[in-house]
């Protein structure tokens, strides 16, 4: 026995045929959206992290640089010696070549200007360049108060931090 089958759509199939067909469009606009917010917070993760890692490093910078000038203040050329090499060359060069490590060559020639007789006491040349130290040490905090960026605290009701 054979059966003839006659298949009639009617507007019900054709709507959930449209339901259907939307419910794929939206199920991957949806799939789209997961994958470029899953983006943008790993960017905004590593932009954090990197924040963090500069922040730590200019406390940590900020603080040697205080240490540095109380060694100055105090004529204390071995404290000055062991932080001094904690920050780059470029920084504090005089600093540096004040306490006979690898400088500038300016900072150098500047070092051998004072006519020390050689083998001097440590101390006779931070004592000497003890001003010129200042404010070299002083630019180096300054420069890197700069370089921190603004404070984003919240905001008051009236819309003003």
């Amino acid at each position: 026995m054979i059966l003839t089958v006659a298949v009639i759509r009617d507007w019900v199939d054709w709507l959930l045929f449209a339901v259907q067909l939307l419910s794929l469009i939206g199920t991957g606009a949806a799939a789209l959206l997961a994958y470029l917010t899953i983006k943008q917070a790993k960017v905004q993760a590593r932009e954090s992290q990197e924040a963090l890692v500069r922040e730590r490093r200019l406390d940590f910078e900020l603080d040697v640089l205080k240490d540095l000038v109380l060694a100055v203040a105090r004529v204390d050329a071995l404290n000055l010696r062991g932080l001094v090499v904690m920050l780059p060359t470029a920084d504090v060069p005089l600093a540096r070549a004040s306490v006979g490590l690898q400088s500038t060559p300016q900072s150098a020639q500047k070092v051998a200007q004072l006519g020390l007789p050689p083998g001097s006491h440590p101390t006779s040349y931070v004592d000497s360049l003890k001003d010129d130290l200042l404010d070299e040490l002083l630019a180096a905090i300054q420069a890197r108060i700069k370089a921190r960026p603004p404070i984003k605290g919240p905001s008051s009701p009236s819309g003003r931090a």
